[in-house]
């Protein structure tokens, strides 16, 4: 009877279990099962002091008061193109020349994205993710006055999937970063951000694990693990220590419905600051290469090599002409120190190179066939995907475009009857370019008067012109020539 007893009814099924003991029921001897008197718990639970759990509140009241006002939400607009076929697809001319169709236009529309960032200066700008801002032509910026600016992309670095904006703003409250190093896991945290556009939210959590690579997320990566409840909009957002100090950017999320399932990922305020530097003073990372494909070593591995130290990544290739065999490093070596420092991952080492400049020279203490050797290796500027950096990609000009001289083998895949001009290969988000409405697949033929040579040429054009008062552009899009007046602060 008691068990059909709802459970809204606690107070009657506890009668009635009361009711169930004989009538005298004082004693164990006299009590029949169900007995209550058997059922009591013999020890008072553990009594959690109040005092305690104030002080955690007082802790997370305080991190929230001092990081919060620096998080904004980050507002994009993207043109899609709708394809051939129907389906949602980005203007690509490499793209376009194999999907051309003479009755088949396609047809664009605006698609809106929202992420998070924060104020990292009192100059203005702003760190977000690069997945974030990636391909917008718009980008704006509210504050957590609710103030909303126009926002311009000065640098991003797909390779750790950040991104520095700037809005021209004053009386800002930028966040202080703290030491991500630091962490460890049972730390609690705090994510900050815009969830399905709903500001300012806050969720809290522990650090579950540091060190995660090998996610398949990013180029670089060493993301802090947090269990702080992280959605769609988070993406940006900074996660903070109980002292509001800034110790990750949210980044990811493992689940399989696309919402919150306990497991986020957040790149390290150690990377983040590095990134964040060079985006700023350059517009782009510069990192050290190698030229050497690299992977764990396993114990089996190992002992089929006859290696029997304890730390060590295995060399299975070189790049033909590249730092690592000029330096004489060979596939099947072991590479056991990097600067006299043991290596002990993968990652760890490619984060070590990346961070060394070009022209640097690097030590590497390697392991072959039971000999130990030391090599000296001068690393080269990784180039990004897809060939050589152009200067405009290296140093990105103000207006904020990619240029990238024709050759044969370009002119004939983008079907061009002539090579005259340059292509616009980049535009970053937000710049003056984007806002004049230039696109990548467009041919730059004149700046002002003068007709351009090649890319280099164009990009001291560029230069030379004054965004003020307005650079005055003659480009080629599908075959017809306009004029197009790049402007900006």
């Amino acid at each position: 009877m008691v068990a059909l007893v709802h459970h809204s009814y606690g107070i009657l099924a506890l009668a009635l279990a009361v009711g169930g003991c004989g009538r005298t029921a004082t004693t164990k001897a006299d009590c029949e099962p169900p007995c209550l008197e058997e059922q009591l718990p013999t020890a008072p639970p553990p009594v959690v002091a109040v005092g305690a759990i104030d002080d955690v509140e007082a802790a997370f009241k305080q991190a929230i008061a001092r990081a919060s006002p620096a998080v904004v939400s980050v507002y994009t607009t993207t043109t899609v193109s709708i394809g051939p076929f129907g389906g949602p697809m980005r203007r690509d001319p490499y793209l376009d020349f194999f999907f051309q169709f003479p009755d088949a236009q396609p047809r664009e529309f605006q698609q809106q994205g929202l992420g998070s960032g924060f104020v990292v200066d009192q100059a203005g700008h702003i760190l977000t993710n690069h997945h974030v801002v990636r391909g917008a032509d718009e980008v704006k910026v509210k504050l957590a006055d609710d103030r909303e600016f126009d926002a311009t992309v000065v640098g991003s670095d797909p390779q750790t999937d950040l991104a520095v904006l700037k809005i021209d703003a004053s009386d800002l409250q930028p966040v202080e970063f703290g030491d991500s190093d630091s962490l460890e896991v049972g730390d609690w945290v705090l994510a900050i951000g815009d969830p399905f556009g709903l500001p300012q939210t806050i969720s809290a959590g522990i650090v579950s694990a540091k060190g995660r690579a090998n996610m398949g997320i990013v180029d670089y990566e060493d993301f802090i693990q947090t269990d702080a409840a992280v959605n769609p909009g988070n993406s940006g957002g900074p996660l903070v220590d109980l002292s509001g100090r800034v110790v990750g950017v949210n980044t990811a999320i493992a689940s399989r419905s696309g919402g919150n399932n306990g497991i986020a990922f957040a790149i390290p305020a150690t990377l983040a600051k590095q990134v964040i530097s060079q985006l700023i003073d350059h517009g782009a990372v510069v990192r050290g290469q190698l030229g050497v494909l690299i992977s764990e070593l396993s114990a089996e591995m190992a002992a089929s090599f006859g290696f029997e130290g304890e730390d060590g990544i295995l060399v299975q290739d070189v790049v033909p002409g590249g730092p690592a065999e000029q330096a004489g490093l060979r596939s099947g070596d072991i590479i056991t120190k990097l600067d006299g420092q043991p290596v002990t991952t993968v990652a760890a080492f490619r984060q070590d190179i990346a961070d060394a400049q070009p022209d640097s020279t690097v030590e590497l203490e390697i392991w072959r066939q039971g000999a130990t050797t030391t090599l000296e290796a001068k690393l080269t500027e990784v180039q990004p995907a897809g060939g050589p950096a152009s200067e405009a990609a290296r140093e990105p000009a103000k207006v904020g475009v990619g240029l990238h001289d024709i050759t044969p083998k370009l002119q004939q895949q983008l079907g061009l009857d002539a090579a005259e001009g340059v292509l616009i290969a980049q535009v970053q988000p937000g710049s003056p370019a984007a806002k004049a409405g230039l696109r990548p697949g467009d041919l730059l033929e004149q700046v002002g008067d003068d007709p351009v040579q090649n890319a280099a040429h164009a990009i001291r054009l560029l230069k030379a012109g004054d965004l003020e008062r307005g650079i005055r552009v003659r480009v080629s899009r599908d075959g017809q020539g306009r004029f197009v007046l790049i402007k900006g602060k």
